[in-house]
């Protein structure tokens, strides 16, 4: 089957772990285009791109007429109805930092047969569980695992199209999880995408030679989500590298993140990237310490 993909990043975060990204999937895959959109150039990039600056693109008015200034409620509106003007392509991968393809052996045309192949991941994961639950949407979510994850994903140009139904708002509230592009597209207009644009979303079992998140610890798919599954898909080296580099927040959200993570260096036998990620935590506990102290 040949049809033309889209390489999609759409970041300003992290600069180096997006870099270092995009770099790792057009190592592996030869895309048709790119799209990289960020608020200052990428310019440790060493391949081909198409540059976009966040300010010169995204220009959204808020219900009081003012501009929506970049942020998660700008990315999502972009992803959902605006990313089409764009791509000239029959599909995107839209990539994170944290997400994006590593092994080309697992890619399989099949994929190319669905409209959406999220990251799957538990729904009874307590930040997903409570958000579900919170608008109603638990019961509606497919199945225990929800497979509908948005970091690391494979999107139809018909899928885009189709998200311009005025139906499909993007209305904010105070509720986070209203604004999630990915379960705004897998679960809260699921039934209208598939009953009325035939959208076709791709099992349980495609998603998982799809995409590595929470339901396993096998490196045995095209690419992962979350950092904590890296030493699944990266050599150890760059494991390190790449703690280096990571936003302290995003490491230390809670330490079951960090538990994961360890139990993946277990199994790929990365035992100086234990040491090393012992070391930050150990720096970053001092670090917090010494605020605590110096504020009494």
């Amino acid at each position: 089957m040949t049809m033309s993909i889209t390489l999609v990043s759409i970041n300003n975060i992290n600069k180096a772990l997006t870099e270092f990204a995009v770099n790792k999937s057009c190592e592996n895959f030869n895309f048709d285009n790119t799209f990289i959109m960020s608020d200052e150039p990428l310019t440790g990039v060493r391949y081909y791109h198409n540059h976009h600056n966040i300010d010169d693109v995204i220009q959204f008015a808020g219900a009081d007429g003012k501009p929506i200034p970049w942020n998660y409620d700008a990315y999502n509106i972009f992803l959902l109805k605006n990313i089409a003007d764009h791509i000239e392509t029959d599909h995107i991968i839209n990539i994170h930092y944290d997400g994006f393809p590593v092994n080309r052996q697992y890619w399989s045309d099949e994929f190319l047969e669905y409209d959406y192949i999220g990251s799957p991941t538990f729904k009874d994961w307590t930040p997903l569980a409570n958000s579900l639950k919170s608008h109603d949407l638990y019961d509606k979510a497919p199945n225990t695992w929800y497979n509908g994850g948005g970091g690391f994903t494979l999107r139809s140009k018909k899928l885009l199209k189709a998200l311009q139904d005025p139906r499909i708002d993007t209305t904010l509230s105070d509720k986070n999880f209203e604004r999630c592009e990915d379960a705004t597209i897998s679960i809260k207009f699921r039934k209208l995408l598939e009953d009325e644009y035939k959208i076709k979303f791709a099992p349980m079992d495609v998603s998982l030679k799809w995409c590595t998140e929470l339901l396993t610890g096998l490196p045995y798919s095209v690419g992962f989500h979350g950092w904590t599954n890296t030493p699944l898909f990266l050599t150890e080296d760059e494991c390190i590298w790449y703690i280096e580099n990571l936003n302290r927040r995003d490491m230390f959200q809670g330490s079951p993140m960090v538990q994961r993570y360890i139990a993946m260096c277990v199994i790929q036998y990365y035992y100086r990237a234990i040491d090393h990620i012992n070391s930050v935590i150990s720096d970053q506990a001092k670090i917090e310490q010494k605020h605590k102290n110096y504020s009494r």
